[in-house]
């Protein structure tokens, strides 16, 4: 991915998920390089590229072993961690709290279906 296309995908980013609305949203470019954007206070750590490589690697592993899907959630006690790869290697992750109305559900799937579509 060159760097136009890096640039394309952390505005689209930025453009569709603003601050407030998720915990924290982050990921992994296709040249392999982290990105995140907004945090509440709770998930400050996600601001650390640190943290996206780790579950980078972890996703890597998941794709090791057959266990790799285009789109995941994943649940912990109080945040759902929503996970959208594309062919290109890159992928997002969005944080939201566990209990989301199902409007709020549809359109968090609606953008995790556009990231995977985008040029």
């Amino acid at each position: 991915m060159n760097s136009s296309a890096n640039q394309f995908l952390l505005s689209w980013v930025e453009g569709t998920f603003s601050l407030g609305e998720v915990l924290v949203v982050g990921g992994i470019l296709a040249d392999g390089s982290p990105f995140r954007h907004g945090a509440t206070t709770e998930f400050v750590a996600c601001m650390e590229d640190a943290w996206w490589i780790s579950l980078a690697e972890a996703l890597d592993r998941l794709t090791a072993n057959d266990c790799d899907a285009p789109r995941s959630m994943w649940v912990f006690e109080k945040a759902l961690l929503w996970i959208a790869k594309r062919v290109d290697g890159a992928w997002i992750g969005v944080f939201t709290p566990r209990e989301i109305s199902d409007a709020d559900r549809e359109a968090l799937h609606s953008r995790l279906v556009e990231f995977i579509a985008l040029p």
